[in-house]
């Protein structure tokens, strides 16, 4: 450090040092012509010039704080510990520092606001989640930072809406499994009726077959009746599908003692038949 009065020359310079907030500056240094101190310890330091005889002196001038950085690292804890913080609980942070040699220390906490408390413990109501730190002064001392302490912080569900999900919830299971049989039965109901209609299409198509095959067999005929005037008892027509050619009986047709016409008399005798 460098202490000199402006614009003047004949000082010699004294220095006093402060080891503690509670105690009394003391004169650590006098008659210094260069105006320079190198300092290795804590506190505050000030200075002042006196020249002349009669002597005179200035006033003491501004204060420098040299705080000494101890390798101590204090811990964050949390209280109460619990492994889920929700949204507007109050918890209490605290800051323990071991060591020290007994010095009353003033504590910093992270992130600062104009709420940060100067003592051990941080009382704070959650908002959101974050990051914790604090370390401690006193006589001078300055601690490292501690560790940071993360809270996440939870968003606690409502008991109304607990029991809106309880009393919804099943309510849409029953729904989807009625859905769910409702799309079984549905198909299930259009599988059987495409098997209906592939039955009814081949019973068509067997149907229409027979047909074709009845229209195109030759066609019967009863036996004649003795002493009848009607030339057939019964004669099936035959019917033809419109490409076929129609069948005409006489066609390759035996006949025997057919009675034509009235005015001529036939008379049907077996044994002649069978000798011809």
């Amino acid at each position: 450090m460098s202490c000199s009065v402006l614009s003047s020359s004949g000082w010699k310079i004294y220095w006093f040092r402060q080891e503690s907030v509670s105690s009394t500056a003391q004169l650590i240094r006098h008659n210094e012509t260069g105006g320079v101190l190198r300092v290795s310890e804590e506190g505050v330091y000030s200075c002042r010039g006196r020249r002349g005889d009669p002597v005179f002196y200035t006033e003491t001038s501004n204060k420098v704080f040299i705080q000494q950085t101890v390798p101590i690292k204090p811990t964050v804890v949390l209280q109460p510990n619990w492994s889920q913080i929700f949204r507007g609980e109050n918890i209490t942070l605290r800051c323990e520092i071991q060591g020290g040699g007994g010095a009353q220390w003033t504590y910093e906490w992270r992130p600062t606001n104009r709420n940060s408390p100067t003592s051990s413990k941080y009382n704070i109501i959650i908002a959101a989640s974050g990051r914790y730190s604090c370390r401690g002064t006193g006589n001078y001392l300055l601690t490292r930072w501690s560790d940071d302490l993360s809270l996440n912080v939870l968003t606690a569900s409502s008991p109304v809406s607990s029991l809106v999900m309880l009393i919804v919830g099943p309510f849409i299971g029953i729904i989807l499994i009625i859905l769910l049989v409702l799309l079984w039965r549905c198909r299930r109901s259009k599988d059987l009726s495409d098997i209906r209609l592939n039955q009814s299409e081949s019973r068509n198509q067997t149907s229409a077959t027979n047909h074709g095959v009845t229209q195109t067999d030759n066609p019967v005929y009863s036996s004649l009746l003795y002493g009848d005037t009607s030339l057939y008892e019964t004669i099936q027509p035959c019917r033809t599908s419109g490409k076929e050619r129609p069948h005409h009986p006489a066609e390759g047709s035996d006949y025997a003692n057919v009675k034509p016409d009235s005015r001529f008399n036939y008379n049907y005798h077996p044994e002649q038949r069978k000798g011809q």
